[in-house]
């Protein structure tokens, strides 16, 4: 956790980020969810948004979304992407997972548009439109790049903890239960 200085010279811990993403429906056009990040001594939280990512498939690395659980979320440069990027840190079996701009991320075995090997996608709004390389209108986030900006200066590059999970009445499968 990156620290503050006080009018003292003493280092303060800035506020503590907590993200909850929530998870809705995952089909073959994508997994969708909402994210919420809070700072309870922040006075313009808290900051939320939906999100974007491959369908669930068993955690298979390039075509599923990451398992549910409790991340750490580090901000750092992506040599990938030559941007300061979250990675989610510790997500088992995979490497290099991140929150960036994206808008689809269907399953590309079943015919569907993808800009994910994994990643997290943040958007304004859930929507539906033909991608550019696309031959059908697809489920997508809207407004991706405005709100990957957003989130970065809601989050000053404070580390934060994410917990993922699965809304209630959906199975891991995306399965309505």
């Amino acid at each position: 956790m990156k620290g503050a200085t006080s009018q003292k010279g003493v280092a303060s811990p800035l506020p503590t980020l907590t993200g909850r993403l929530v998870r809705g429906e995952s089909t073959e056009e994508g997994t969708f969810g909402h994210l919420v990040i809070d700072a309870p001594s922040v006075p313009e939280a808290p900051f939320s948004c939906r999100t974007v990512e491959l369908p669930w498939r068993g955690n298979q690395n390039d075509i599923s979304c990451i398992p549910s659980g409790r991340y750490r979320c580090v901000f750092n440069h992506s040599k990938r992407f030559d941007k300061d990027l979250y990675l989610i840190q510790d997500v088992p079996g995979r490497a290099g997972v991140r929150i960036h701009v994206m808008n689809h991320a269907g399953d590309e075995a079943k015919g569907w548009v993808s800009e994910s090997d994994g990643c997290i996608g943040v958007g304004r709004a859930l929507t539906a439109f033909k991608p550019k390389h696309g031959d059908r209108v697809q489920k997508a986030v809207s407004y991706s790049w405005d709100t990957l900006d957003d989130l970065h200066l809601f989050t000053r590059g404070m580390d934060m903890d994410l917990s993922i999970e699965w809304a209630e009445g959906v199975d891991p499968e995306g399965v309505q239960v």
